[in-house]
């Protein structure tokens, strides 16, 4: 026995309720290509050069000193993203890093990466809370979250300088 494929299937034509709804469209359609002004090549280019939602790159952007600081008190104000924390991954990240710096194989620049999952929670944790319109990477962009992982890192480092986390057993399982 051959294989024959399945028909092809077959179109219906559109209800005739639609109908009225096409012609608006058009209509509208060509009410707004009307009011907009044609292409011109010999016009400067300026007029053209309009920005774009997606001429905006979030990764190029700098960063939000003053959103940067809101993040971090944010951060340090939840109890399970906080590093000192009872639980939650704020005080894993601190025993992860507390656990390098003893062994001597700690690194600001990977301790400030190591911030930066806690501020990307952090972010998507403020904008639910808060319940912003906003996506939480356009509130807090790549910059922003960076900075604040810094901050948070500094503050750990001079944390850990002071003597504050001399007493916390870092040994996995406790």
């Amino acid at each position: 026995m051959r294989y024959a494929p399945p028909p092809p299937p077959r179109r219906r034509p559109p209800p005739s309720g639609t109908e009225p709804l096409r012609r608006l469209i058009q209509t509208s359609e060509a009410r707004r290509d009307a009011e907009e002004k044609p292409f011109d090549p010999g016009a400067p280019r300026e007029v053209y050069a309009q920005p774009h939602h997606f001429s905006v790159n979030a990764r190029a952007a700098a960063a939000d000193a003053h959103a940067a600081t809101e993040l971090v008190m944010f951060i340090e104000n939840e109890a399970d993203l906080s590093p000192d924390g009872p639980s939650g991954q704020g005080h894993s990240v601190l025993l992860n890093a507390l656990r390098k710096w003893r062994k001597g194989a700690y690194d600001p620049v990977l301790g400030v990466r190591l911030f930066e999952y806690l501020t990307e929670t952090g972010a998507k944790r403020y904008a639910r809370e808060f319940d912003h319109r906003t996506r939480w990477a356009e509130m807090f962009n790549p910059a922003t979250r960076r900075e604040a992982a810094r901050q948070l890192e500094e503050s750990f480092r001079a944390s850990v300088e002071r003597g504050e986390y001399d007493g916390v057993d870092t040994r996995v399982g406790r």
